[in-house]
């Protein structure tokens, strides 16, 4: 039992160390100086000053997706209210297509240990190349809110 609870107190710690970088990387950018430096560097499609700005933190997300992630993020804090498209990973996969989502997450970029069934997918070339090969379930639904699309693409600033 002390094992565990050993195991349960990590857990804590760990979870909480993530939850302080990210508050770190929230505080300074939560400045007007600093939302008007971040804004401007995606409006105006400028990667470099964008990755200068997020590479300083020490953000608890793996290195290959962090970009992504960020731009997630981000997206979801500026929205927009407007009809939203919300896509999914189909929820019956057949093992070959399990293996096809997979590839093209390699192929991407996108962080993915298994897909799964229902998975909430963003918007992007992942999610492009889901929807034409029918491995994605996507539905509009009225009232949602959407990211703004005035923000450079993801390939220009997560490749």
């Amino acid at each position: 039992m002390a094992a565990v609870d050993s195991d349960i107190e990590r857990l804590n710690q760990d979870f909480a160390q993530r939850l302080m970088a990210l508050g770190a990387m929230f505080s300074e950018l939560g400045t007007d100086e600093g939302a008007q430096r971040l804004l401007r560097s995606l409006v105006a499609d400028d990667p470099d000053e964008f990755h200068e700005i997020i590479d300083r933190y020490d953000l608890p997300v793996p290195e290959l997706g962090r970009c992504v992630w960020v731009r997630q993020v981000l997206d979801s804090v500026l929205l927009t209210p407007n009809v939203a498209e919300v896509c999914t990973i189909l929820s019956n996969l057949t093992p070959q297509q399990r293996l096809m989502v997979l590839a093209i997450a390699n192929k991407h970029t996108v962080f993915v240990v298994e897909p799964v069934a229902g998975q909430q997918v963003a918007p992007g070339p992942f999610l492009d190349e889901l929807k034409e090969h029918h491995l994605a379930d996507c539905t509009t639904g009225g009232g949602h809110r959407r990211p703004l699309n005035l923000l450079g693409p993801y390939e220009r600033f997560c490749v």
